[in-house]
């Protein structure tokens, strides 16, 4: 339940563990050790932030009015009077944040009498905390919804890949046994969504229950950056996870549940200055591209707001596969090159024509200044339909399928 969770985290966790650090803090005071006091005035930070995040993913939060003192605060007025308190007067900072939790037990006792209409999961990437997607899946404005961004920890999510796996599943089983007749919806951003395909990918009998995947910036056929960092598979922290195609695992996913694909274009580079817009496409999934939207503004910009309200607007549909042809097989092609990686069309106009279909679809290729081939396929009017590179281990392979495309494809004679 709900209620026992908040009273657990936040009375046990949070009030005891708080206690203590107000503690050391009042003989870090008195010790006048300026440092210390910094170092422990973080540790408050946190623990304020994940009574904030509380209040995020659960309706109540909103509304949560404290009495303490003779006085009546709002949750935000509350914080912001714990956070004056732990300076100057210790023992009531203690005193007010059990009232905190305390008052958030109340309210979660009444909520749980009050079964919502829908649960909201809400996936934070790498290199970040809950807040802006909690705030996100707020913003949309679903009423009775039950919101669930689970924070993996800055730290984790630069190392621990299957860990993260689990504390997504963990979260999303804790839900969906807590509300186990009502529909589900999906938000996840970059790393979160790759985390989402894999848990969803073991969980099929969870799929019924979803009504839609929404996937922002997330580098479903590989993240370049990752392959950058570890070119040779080595395993170092979270790159290798982060690197791997996993189109094929994802599109039996999409093929079935909803999926909306918000990437963001920079200048018109094809990149969203972290992850190449070739990189989130999906066969099945809708598609928006928004133009000068970053990869970090993806959680927090009201256009994404905007277009996942129009998905949510009315129920939506996977797509059919994309009709096949000469193309979308010469594209089908390279993605199986090993060591393919999605990329942008930075050097496409910069690329020279090594192939010639019938059809006047070409295959072209640059190599950059540090030795790194790029293959593009463009259709008969020119426009790139398919960007990608390999790394230096892999160069011959791509060669090995530039030369294979000749005789698998009908080539235009000289």
């Amino acid at each position: 339940m709900i209620a026992k969770k908040v009273v657990d985290t936040l009375t046990d966790q949070i009030a005891d563990s708080l206690a203590d650090t107000i503690d050391e803090l009042t003989k870090a005071i008195t010790a006048t050790t300026t440092g210390l006091v910094e170092n422990l005035g973080v540790t408050l930070d946190d623990k304020i932030k994940e009574i904030q995040r509380i209040k995020l993913e659960h309706p109540f939060g909103w509304s949560i009015e404290v009495n303490f003192d003779n006085r009546k605060y709002d949750f935000d007025a509350a914080i912001a009077q714990l956070e004056i308190l732990a300076k100057k007067d210790p023992e009531k900072a203690k005193a007010l944040l059990k009232e905190i939790a305390e008052t958030l037990q109340e309210e979660t006792v009444g909520q749980d009498r009050q079964k919502p209409d829908v649960t909201i999961f809400s996936q934070h990437g790498m290199t970040d905390d809950s807040r802006d997607m909690a705030s996100l899946a707020a913003q949309l404005q679903i009423p009775n919804a039950h919101i669930v961004a689970p924070d993996l920890g800055w730290v984790n999510t630069l190392v621990e890949f299957d860990g993260l796996v689990q504390t997504v599943e963990t979260s999303t089983a804790e839900a969906f046994e807590r509300y186990p007749d009502i529909p589900a919806r999906i938000l996840a951003t970059s790393l979160g969504g790759i985390l989402w395909i894999e848990v969803l990918s073991r969980h099929r009998e969870w799929w019924p229950r979803i009504e839609s995947l929404i996937l922002l910036g997330v580098p479903i056929g590989g993240a370049n950056l990752a392959r950058m960092v570890d070119p040779f598979g080595w395993g170092v922290g979270i790159a290798k996870p982060l690197g791997e195609n996993r189109r094929p695992l994802a599109e039996k996913v999409t093929a079935k549940i909803p999926t909306l694909v918000i990437a963001g274009d920079m200048f018109q580079k094809g990149h969203d200055m972290m992850v190449p817009v070739e990189a989130t496409k999906l066969n099945h999934a809708h598609f928006v591209c928004l133009n000068n939207v970053t990869h970090k503004k993806l959680k927090t910009h009201p256009d994404v707001v905007e277009t996942i309200q129009a998905f949510w607007s009315e129920l939506q549909e996977p797509l059919p596969a994309s009709s096949k042809s000469l193309v979308t097989d010469v594209v089908a092609h390279f993605r199986q090159v090993n060591g393919m990686t999605d990329a942008s069309q930075k050097y496409f106009t910069k690329a020279k024509t090594q192939v010639q279909l019938t059809d006047g679809t070409t295959i072209r290729t640059h190599t950059d200044g540090f030795r790194v081939k790029h293959v593009f396929v463009a259709d008969a009017d020119g426009q790139c339909e398919f960007c990608g590179y390999v790394g230096w281990l892999n160069t011959s392979d791509l060669d090995e399928a530039i030369e294979q495309s000749q005789t698998l494809f009908n080539v235009k004679s000289g």
